[in-house]
């Protein structure tokens, strides 16, 4: 009868974490988005502290005054790119709708394609066909596209607190790690150290990954852009390597600006864009992202794209942004076990 009380309570406890859990599922996220913003911002953290201890006559800079200095960086470059990009948008919505105007005057690119198309003997009920459905899915990705904002819109109070969260994982990461230590069962502590150094590397070599992804397409779109002569190619390369932080609503959102700003210099322009944007989307989700993950995180890098699909099913645009530091920190704590289980073997065959 024991035996039957204990399953029960155990069965209750967990449906009942599960539906906590559930109902906190904003709370748990955003302190998911904190962690990561935080080992974004920790190397900062500690070069500001670096730099300040090694100048002569000057003590160690407290921790929580290099995160202030950390912050001050990171927002200040932040507005100060707003303020380089901002006249540029504005400019490029002034223009716009002239160059819209004057388009239709012209030979519009996608009848010229659709003309050749026909000459090389592709009937036009087929071409049609195809216009119809890209019409369609191009409506459809709107939709989702406007969606996705909305949704992320109803967000906005809780990103503020992303910041004053990361403040204190920075400030007091070795309190809390003990704290986290100490409720933990008793034959888990001695396991725990070591484990969450093993999870803390893994985070930081995807941020590491992240970062060097963000300068990849960066540097593409910079180049790729100067080279069509698409006007604010630098602002528009910028935008571009930041929006790799924010996925499916960043890329689609530098298509659209990318576009725009490619449709004030022709139409032939923008549709070149737009192909090289889909085609880098295509290189860097499938074969450069999962390879960077992959190699520093030790990782298949199918692992890594199968990982990033699962997650887009499960949670979105939410779902693809935590599924890999999910992935990296189950790979770091299932190769933990694995060398201790193989380590106590090795123990009790010695015996």
């Amino acid at each position: 009868m024991s035996a039957v009380l204990r399953t029960a309570f155990v069965v209750v406890a967990v449906v009942g974490g599960l539906w906590v859990a559930y109902e906190l599922t904003t709370l748990i996220v955003l302190l998911l988005f904190s962690i990561l913003f935080a080992y974004l911002l920790a190397p900062l953290v500690e070069f500001v502290q670096r730099g300040v201890a090694r100048r002569p006559r000057r003590g160690e800079l407290s921790r929580g005054v290099a995160i202030a200095i950390a912050y001050l960086l990171i927002f200040g470059g932040v507005a100060l790119v707003l303020v380089w990009i901002t006249p540029h948008v504005t400019e490029a919505a002034r223009q716009l709708p002239q160059r819209l105007q004057s388009a239709h005057l012209e030979e519009h690119p996608f009848r010229l394609v659709v003309r050749w198309l026909r000459f090389v003997g592709i009937s036009g009920a087929l071409v049609d066909r195809a216009v119809s459905t890209a019409s369609t899915g191009v409506e459809a990705g709107i939709a989702r596209f406007a969606a996705a904002f909305v949704y992320l819109a109803s967000y906005l109070p809780w990103l503020v607190l992303i910041p004053i969260f990361a403040f204190f994982f920075l400030k007091d990461a070795q309190t809390l790690t003990r704290a986290l230590i100490r409720v933990l069962p008793e034959r888990w502590q001695s396991d725990a150290p070591e484990l969450l150094t093993r999870v803390d590397e893994a985070l930081s070599a995807y941020i590491r990954a992240q970062l060097v992804a963000c300068l990849i397409v960066g540097a593409l779109v910079g180049l790729v852009f100067t080279a069509l002569r698409v006007p604010y190619a630098a602002a528009l390369a910028v935008t571009a390597g930041a929006a790799e932080f924010v996925p499916i609503v960043g890329p689609l959102t530098v298509a659209a600006i990318s576009a725009a700003a490619a449709l004030i210099r022709s139409p032939f322009t923008a549709l070149w864009v737009l192909l090289f944007l889909a085609a880098l989307r295509v290189v860097e989700d499938y074969v450069i992202y999962p390879r960077l993950v992959g190699s520093r995180m030790h990782m298949h890098p199918l692992a890594v794209i199968l990982v990033v699909l699962a997650g887009g099913e499960l949670g979105g645009v939410v779902g693809v942004l935590l599924s890999v530091p999910f992935l990296a920190i189950a790979v770091a704590m299932s190769r933990y076990v694995s060398e201790v289980r193989r380590r106590h073997a090795r123990v009790n065959r010695s015996a």
